[in-house]
């Protein structure tokens, strides 16, 4: 986030489980957000080789493992000769649930944020952090369509910022939390949490020691908000301003 600004660190992660503008139907966990949206507007103007290089440079973003794959198969003869065809549309956002969107922030002081939403069918794939959630849905007797996944974020990357909802229907707060952190700790067996106040409110604290970007999972009714920034000051003014 620090490079790129808003961003879902399951995007950043380059594991699967995009939300948002998947490349096909698995793929980073971000297109969970910007990510892939971002390399379709770069591919349609510059090109795969410019791609390339700000997968491997790193630049705008730590390269994920599916930016380096791009990046390797950016460099194929078959790609080299790749022209994008400009009636090509990108996939369109998502707004599976637009109740849950409406509880996320529309914006943070001057600057406007995007929101989507997915269901489970969308964002649960085979990775360690859909793992966790496919057994915990198994086990109480749901489906992934019961899960639902909103996010907030700001799309031009001018705030340090990402606001999700998340919601599993007919399940607690508690529970979803819980199945959070052990879907996280899948993909970063290293992420301690702490509980505490921020913002006026009780939250679930986790540090993500290999990115930098820390989420504050605060419980509220039957969802889970999960404020992702590196700026603690900033977490905790919008902590302080949800319901």
């Amino acid at each position: 986030m620090r490079e790129r600004g808003a961003q879902s660190r399951r995007a950043r992660s380059g594991l699967a489980g995009s939300f948002g503008a998947p490349l096909g139907s698995g793929g980073t966990r971000e297109r969970f957000w910007p990510t892939v949206a971002m390399i379709a507007v770069v591919v349609a103007t510059a090109g795969w080789t410019t791609v390339a290089v700000m997968a491997l440079s790193g630049r705008g973003a730590e390269a994920s493992p599916s930016q380096t794959l791009i990046a390797a198969a950016a460099g194929s003869d078959e790609l080299d000769s790749f022209e994008p065809d400009p009636s090509e549309s990108i996939e369109p956002p998502s707004h599976v649930s637009p109740a849950l969107e409406a509880l996320l922030p529309k914006s943070w002081e001057t600057t406007e944020l995007t929101s989507q939403s997915w269901s489970g069918e969308t964002v649960l794939v085979g990775d360690g952090w859909s793992t966790a959630f496919t057994t915990y849905l198994q086990s109480a007797g749901k489906t992934p369509a019961d899960l639902l996944v909103a996010q907030a974020y700001d799309p031009t990357t001018a705030i340090d910022l990402t606001v999700s909802a998340f919601k599993i229907t007919g399940a607690t707060a508690a529970d979803v939390r819980k199945t959070l952190v052990k879907a996280w700790q899948a993909d970063y067996p290293e992420l301690a949490t702490t509980t505490g106040t921020v913002g006026g409110k009780k939250v679930t604290h986790g540090v993500f020691q290999d990115t930098g970007i820390d989420s504050y999972w605060y419980e509220h009714d039957d969802l889970v908000y999960d404020v992702e920034t590196a700026d603690a000051d900033l977490a905790s003014k919008v902590l302080a301003s949800l319901p």
